[in-house]
């Protein structure tokens, strides 16, 4: 097959090589070429606009979260089990009721200190004070002196009656399962629907108790309320970076977080889960090219505006990006660099 060769190349092969033929040179126009108009050199870009966009000043912290052995569910009455709503996994709560021997519930009841006798209207110690911190975060008035009133007696009733648990002006011992944790984790089940069991014998066991540590907040971060994020939910943190007090150790068991951490070290006693704080309110910013800026060696930074400097706080960066706030209200351009031979804001 021939080669195609189009008309104007064709005939500037010819030229060419009947100028080579007789040894002179032969121009040919239709091969010379010229610089399109758009494609000659730009004016350099003088100025840039500048445009806000909110910024919540993520940064990545660490959660430390600590694990106690598994305990045990035990109960001080012997009997026939007649409810009991054990499975690996379910959640008992304090203040419910999960288990029923000889048809008497029996109350679910976390204690800093587990219960060792019965307690009424004056009985005074360490158990009692403990007992009054559950009261009052079950959301039951108490005071913190470490003798059961009357008036606390009742707040136990009602808690013990919303779990259909019958007390009367005594919280007897046997009458309390005892969880290490507001809402213990079940791990597994030693006992079942029908079986009889003796005081003190093991009924279940129960995942460890969950610490965890506040969130140590970068000390140059922005000022503001900060969210977490590492549960299936934003998490508000307090000003030390501490959770708050609704967030169960099952909130952060079901995460993602958690889950990863565990996979990776199983037999691990303190586990590190990563999240990312937030600002709970974006402040806006600007993104400044970094060619734009001028840093000084002492940390202050600026831009240009008609070559006046404009004092500014670099928040964050990006992709070449600065992020930076404004001192005043923020110009509608800045230059795209600083003068030539600046090396100061002032």
């Amino acid at each position: 097959m021939r080669a195609s060769w189009p008309p104007a190349l064709g005939l500037a092969a010819g030229l060419l090589a009947i100028g080579a033929a007789a040894g002179v040179c032969v121009a040919v126009p239709l091969l010379s070429t010229t610089t399109p108009a758009v494609l000659e050199a730009a004016d350099p870009l003088t100025s840039i606009p500048v445009t806000m966009r909110p910024f919540d000043d993520p940064r990545v912290v660490e959660l430390r979260v600590e694990s106690s052995a598994a305990a045990n569910l035990t109960l001080m009455r012997s009997g026939t089990i007649t409810q009991w709503a054990c499975r690996s996994g379910a959640v008992l709560r304090s203040g419910e009721s999960a288990l029923a021997v000889d048809g008497v519930r029996v109350l679910n009841l976390f204690m800093e200190v587990p219960p060792w006798r019965d307690l009424t209207v004056g009985s005074s110690g360490a158990d009692v004070r403990a007992l009054e911190r559950e009261l009052v975060r079950l959301d039951r008035p108490a005071t913190f002196d470490g003798t059961l009133s009357a008036a606390e007696m009742r707040a136990l009733e009602a808690v013990a009656r919303a779990a259909k648990v019958s007390l009367s002006r005594v919280l007897p011992r046997d009458l309390v399962m005892w969880l290490a944790a507001p809402a213990a984790v079940v791990e597994s089940c030693d006992s079942k629907l029908g079986d009889v069991v003796q005081a003190g014998a093991v009924l279940a066991r129960a995942e460890g108790r969950l610490t965890t540590s506040d969130v140590e907040l970068p000390a140059d971060r922005l000022p503001g309320s900060r969210d977490l994020r590492l549960l299936d939910e934003p998490v508000p943190l307090g000003r030390r970076g501490e959770l708050p007090r609704d967030i169960s150790e099952n909130d952060i068991r079901q995460s993602n977080a958690y889950a990863q951490a565990a996979a990776e070290a199983p037999d691990a006693a303190e586990l590190t889960l990563k999240g990312t704080v937030v600002l709970r309110e974006a402040v806006p910013v600007a993104a400044i090219p970094a060619t734009a800026l001028l840093v000084e060696s002492g940390g202050g930074s600026c831009v240009f505006v008609s070559e006046s400097a404009v004092t500014v706080d670099i928040v964050g960066s990006e992709l070449g990006s600065s992020f930076v706030t404004f001192e005043a209200a923020p110009p509608a351009h800045v230059d795209a660099a600083p003068p030539p031979g600046a090396d100061s804001c002032g």
